[in-house]
Parts: C-alpha cells; sequence; structure tokens
C-alpha cells in the first residue's frame, strides 16, 4: 500500500506541474530571443523599371524589430511581412490597375526573421506590384 500512496502522489504532483511545464514552454525567455543584429529582419529591397529608356533602380534597406533604415513606410511594411509571415506576394487589395504596360521588377534579398529569403518578381505596372506587395516595394 505505501507504494501504491507514493506512485499516486508522485503522478499528481507530475499533473499539477504539467500545465505549469507548458506555459514555461510557450513563453520565450531571454535566452531564446535573438541578439540584436544576429536574426530578426533586414532587407535589401530594390525596384527596377526595365523598359525605361533611361535605366531606374532604386534601393533601400528595411529592418523590422524595430522598424527603420531608410524604407519610408517601414511599420507598414514590416506589419506587411509579418501579416503574410514572410510573404512578399499576397491576395491583391481592392485596388482598379489601369492596363497600363510599364514592366517594374521587385527584387528582395536578405533575412526575414532569421531565414534567409531571396525573392524576385516582374508585373506588369507599379500599380499591380504595389496590390500585391503592399508597402513592402513602396517607395
Amino acid at each position: 500500500m505505501p507504494h501504491l500512496a507514493a506512485t499516486t502522489l508522485t503522478g499528481a504532483a507530475l499533473v499539477a506541474l504539467l500545465p505549469a511545464g507548458i506555459v514555461l514552454a510557450d513563453t520565450p525567455s531571454r535566452y531564446d530571443r535573438p541578439a540584436a543584429g544576429t536574426h530578426g529582419t533586414h532587407l535589401k529591397l530594390t525596384v527596377t523599371y526595365p523598359g525605361a529608356p533611361v535605366s531606374s533602380a532604386r534601393t533601400v534597406t528595411l529592418r523590422c524589430d524595430p522598424a527603420g533604415r531608410d524604407h519610408p513606410h517601414a511599420a507598414a511594411a514590416c506589419a506587411d511581412l509579418d501579416r503574410s509571415h514572410g510573404r512578399f506576394l499576397h491576395d491583391p487589395r481592392q485596388t482598379i490597375c489601369t492596363m497600363e504596360y510599364r514592366p517594374v521588377t521587385a527584387k528582395a534579398t536578405g533575412r526575414w526573421q532569421g531565414r534567409a529569403v531571396s525573392f524576385t518578381k516582374s508585373f506588369p505596372n507599379a500599380c499591380v506590384m504595389d496590390a500585391r506587395t503592399g508597402a513592402v516595394f513602396r517607395f
């Protein structure tokens, strides 16, 4: 009988600790967070207009957590990337674009939440690019 009582008490203690263990596992500690500058989001974004008579390329850098660098809409761009889980293309917004053909190419290289990313996509015009990529390439 003493063995049964000890086993029952040990099992009850483990069951009581189980939810606490789950909560602790779901809560990141300061040791689980990436060190500043080693992970996170840091992207080089370039927009080119290949059909333009004069080569025109614009490049900015985007950093998230905290949002910044020289991207003019850094907070919105970071929010768009967070909502799409790092995907640059998403369902188009409710936007009406003209059928004008002025090709534009969007390119991103760098890291999103510590993972290496490389993205290149051509669009028929800047309006379509903006509708499909949100604030990320809006510069």
